[in-house]
């Protein structure tokens, strides 16, 4: 054999093995992308569980995982954005943290911030700086060993320091702390008049014998043994009254001018746990007390009756509970949330979520604007409660027709029951509304001409343009032929805005062309009312889902249509990738089922749990598909691997959203916004991701 050939020979077994080691590179790249996307869906549920059970930063630290790296690819969907912002909390700033334990917290004057730690350190938080993040300074130190939780200052500038190891006293020029009273407390409080300070002496050998005591700052006065009390203790405003928790949910008023004498029992009205924290309104009118369980009572103090009793429904205490200035609002640190509570209402109105980890203290600024919350490990976080931003969202509107945006996202438009045609601004918090028309029946189809123009048609069997920032008919109508079978419930706009397609009672749909408004194709193929009727992005397919638990597939070129197999069971949620791959539907039988574009054929049968299944999204980017069950939630898979990621959960009871099912859901073209209504119109929800 000839050189030549030698070298061919050599030649072409170099090429076969790297073509071999290159599909061996592929197949291993793509197993492993697959690999990762299955582990996303995983982590992404477990992340949500983690939530749930108040394990913010380790569920974060899951998701941050998939942070995308440079060269990798960006799996994150609107699953992974909404759940990450939701782990991130509401809009804070979080200063520099102190590398200890703390439970006490308090603005001073000035609006610096104190902070007592169990190493002992009293800090200041300078917050008039323009730089907030800028490292504590120490105020004072007790002593290596001893921890501290309590800080007040008394009228003469000298300052008082509370822990486990005694009650201190440091002078307003600074100096050696002295200890002033030597037994140890869990808690301290001082009167206003700074006269006396109360905390639970410890019994040595059983902790039921535990005891609160009142104790003279300056010594002239004997200690007073408060007999039966031992959990926490509170001064009224104007030094009046001290208030007492006990063993067995005794809650006690004391004279203090006469010599702490019993006032009498508030009332309970309830179950009792463990007393975490009282605190008086800065009126002196009501009394709050934090329990275990995610309790918070309010009493009026007049009466001593119990006005309101709060509860979470969780295992979480409530902690340390705080009056805003004004007394509207009462703070009130559970689990790694605080609560913000309407003190008139009685009700929850807010929870500050960001912490990863317990939260053990909180205070409002002298002004009432901002809230100052710390975390057992030492992470203090600033809220701006003058920023509604800092508010969850809620939709009090209701919609009875599809939510249709405009291009970019910028606006909505829908259908209220006994109102007129609205359009909303999706960049407001609550949606608002920027114009409405008062027409009558009109029904959304599009935005138009850059989103100047919104097409609509009504029950008179017209199409109209609107010029809806002046509200008024942008050209003129254009009347539809009408179909003998009559009218039916939906309608949707072709994507090239030349047909349109409805549906009739009779199971006929209706093709019409825009232009004419004449009937252009009759499709016949359903039994029974066309309740839903959806176009591909591309306007090669149409869907039609009816009564008759069939799902037709249209070709738009043929009009020819197919059933897709397998509906044994009423379909009216039917939504296209965007990329026209496949064609999902969501069905009362619980399932939803994906079928392959452009053959039909089954790719997918999905349980969810659930018994019912209605509306149904894909996002822009065809990675998330979202289905509304008949719990109230939506569910969130990925596409990619069809497996369930997150459930976005029901409204909470007694809330201001609407409870009943959603029958349509929509992405916004953004993917920044997921929204569903009801076809009866009792409510909207959305869901909006926040800014990383």
């Amino acid at each position: 054999m000839s050189g030549y050939a030698w070298k061919s020979r050599d030649a072409s077994r170099s090429r076969l093995i790297a073509e071999a080691e290159a599909r061996a590179a592929a197949s291993e790249r793509t197993n492993a992308r697959r690999l990762r996307e299955h582990l996303y869906a995983a982590d992404l549920t477990a992340a949500q569980r983690l939530m749930e059970k108040g394990d913010r930063g380790a569920a974060r630290h899951l998701l941050e995982a998939y942070l995308p790296q440079p060269g990798e690819g960006d799996l994150r969907g609107f699953d992974w954005h909404w759940l990450y912002g939701e782990l991130t909390g509401d809009p804070h700033c979080a200063l520099p943290g102190m590398g200890a334990i703390c439970q006490h917290c308090v603005f001073e004057a000035d609006d610096s911030l104190l902070t007592a730690s169990f190493d002992g350190v009293l800090r200041r938080w300078n917050l008039a700086d323009a730089d907030v993040m800028t490292e504590p300074t120490e105020v004072a130190r007790i002593g290596a060993g001893e921890s501290l939780f309590y800080s007040a200052s008394l009228p003469d500038g000298s300052r008082l320091l509370g822990g486990l190891g005694g009650l201190f006293r440091i002078a307003a020029d600074g100096g050696s702390p002295e200890k002033i009273v030597a037994h140890g407390s869990l808690f301290w409080v001082m009167s206003p008049d700074g006269r006396w300070v109360a905390g639970t002496q410890r019994a040595e050998r059983s902790p039921s014998a535990n005891e609160i005591v009142v104790s003279s700052i300056d010594g002239s006065q004997p200690d007073r043994a408060l007999a039966g009390t031992r959990e926490w203790a509170a001064f009224s405003p104007d030094g009046a009254l001290l208030a007492t928790a006990s063993e067995g949910g005794h809650y006690l008023l004391w004279d203090v001018a006469n010599d702490f004498a019993p006032v009498g029992e508030l009332e309970l009205g309830g179950n009792w746990t463990l007393c975490l924290g009282l605190a008086f309104s800065p009126d002196g009118a009501r009394l709050a007390a934090a329990e275990g369980e995610s309790t918070v009572l309010l009493w009026d103090v007049a009466s001593r009756k119990l006005r309101q009793r709060i509860n979470g429904g969780t295992a979480d205490g409530a902690h340390q509970p705080a009056f805003s200035p004004d007394g509207s609002l009462l703070a009130a640190a559970v689990g790694q949330e605080v609560w913000l509570i309407d003190v008139e209402m009685g009700a929850l109105s807010r929870k500050l979520k960001g912490h990863d980890e317990q939260v053990s203290a909180t205070a409002f600024s002298k002004d009432g604007t901002r809230l100052a919350s710390v975390g057992k490990a030492g992470i203090v976080r600033l809220w701006d409660l003058s920023d509604k931003s800092a508010t969850a969202p809620t939709a009090d509107f209701g919609l009875r027709s599809p939510p249709v945006f405009s291009a970019d996202g910028r606006f909505l438009v829908g259908v209220r029951p006994e109102h007129p045609l609205e359009v909303r601004d999706t960049a407001t918090l609550d949606l608002e509304t920027i114009a409405a028309f008062a027409t009558e029946h009109e029904w959304p189809l599009a935005f138009t001409d850059g989103g100047s123009t919104l097409l609509t048609t009504d029950r008179f069997w017209e199409l109209h343009a609107w010029n809806w920032r002046e509200g008024k008919q942008a050209r003129a109508a254009v009347r539809l032929e009408k179909p003998a079978e009559g009218s039916g419930s939906t309608a949707a706009l072709h994507p090239n805005q030349k047909l349109l397609c409805g549906g009739t009672r009779q199971g006929l749909v209706v093709i019409w062309d825009t232009s004419t408004g004449t009937i252009a194709n009759r499709l016949e193929g359903h039994v029974g009312p066309v309740e839903r009727a959806v176009f591909s992005a591309d306007g090669r397919w149409l869907a039609t889902a009816a009564d008759d638990r069939q799902v037709f597939l249209w070709n738009t070129v043929t009009w020819k249509g197919t059933p897709l197999p397998g509906h044994g069971h009423v379909s009216r949620g039917v939504a296209f990738d965007p990329a026209g791959r496949w064609v999902a539907t969501a069905c009362w039988d619980g399932f939803t089922r994906v079928f392959a574009l452009p053959s039909g054929e089954p790719l997918h049968v999905l349980r969810n749990g659930v018994t019912s299944l209605d509306g149904i999204a894909v996002s822009p980017d065809g990675n998330s598909l979202a289905v509304a069950a008949a719990d109230h939630s939506v569910i969130l898979r990925d596409t990619r691997t069809w497996r369930q990621t997150i459930v976005l959960p029901p409204p909470a009871a007694g809330g201001s959203q609407s409870t009943g099912e959603l029958h349509h859901l929509a992405f916004s073209p953004d993917s920044r916004l997921l929204i569903g209504c009801a076809d009866d119109g009792r409510g909207a929800r959305f869901w909006r991701l926040k800014d990383e």
